[in-house]
């Protein structure tokens, strides 16, 4: 039996769709807050921002059982949007962090320009700051995409195997005394063809948001 016709495709479609929505999901919150901690002021701004570079460093160990008891209770155990909301959570911290840093080396005059030209304050994101921040959005979504392609932990633990990712998928060829080694091997090399195609088409975008992220 052939990888194909042991359902594996179906694994990659769930990747394809649990990848995309829980890339593009983050970059729009994380921007529209990383537009706000560059461009506006507002009580405990420091805090916040304090709190959202120490969250960083929670392990996804240390909470995975009161997850999957939130999950069970609220009935997101098993579902895509659960995986994808529980993906989104994780990325806006470092989201954030990364594309605050991009906004803040964007000279202010742009902003005051627009201004007065009438632009509010939503239009001055979408159509002033988000066009030149590409590259780093861009940055921020091949990195985000990748995490959530390769992701086993969430994948194994918040979903059953009718919907599991391709990172799962490919223990299905797995058996605990007799590995099927060709199959395996078939399967891992379908797992990686998209993010290193999604990688060698954005490269040139990721390594300017790169340097321009770590500069900012």
């Amino acid at each position: 039996m052939t990888v194909w016709h042991a359902g594996f495709w179906k694994n990659i479609i769930n990747s394809i769709l649990i990848a995309s929505v829980a890339t593009v999901l983050p970059i729009l919150v994380a921007g529209m807050a990383a537009y706000a901690f560059t461009s506006f002021s507002f009580p405990i701004k420091t805090l916040l921002f304090l709190m959202l570079v120490a969250i960083q460093v929670v392990p996804q160990q240390a909470v995975i059982v009161p997850l999957l008891k939130l999950f069970r209770d609220l009935h997101l155990y098993n579902q895509y949007y659960g995986i994808i909301l529980v993906h989104t959570a994780f990325a806006l911290p470092w989201t954030i962090f990364f594309l605050r840093n991009f906004f803040m080396s964007i000279p202010k005059d742009y902003e005051e320009a627009a201004r007065i030209d009438g632009l509010s304050d939503v239009g001055i994101f979408f159509r002033i700051i988000l066009p030149i921040a590409l590259p780093a959005v861009i940055s921020v979504a091949v990195v985000q995409f990748i995490f959530v392609w390769q992701d086993l932990f969430f994948a194994l633990t918040l979903l059953r195997p009718e919907k599991w990712p391709v990172s799962a998928g490919v223990t299905k060829f797995i058996s605990r005394y007799n590995p099927n080694w060709g199959q395996l091997s078939a399967a891992g090399i379908l797992a990686i063809i998209v993010p290193i195609t999604v990688y060698i088409l954005l490269q040139k975008y990721y390594m300017r948001g790169v340097s321009g992220g770590i500069k900012g």
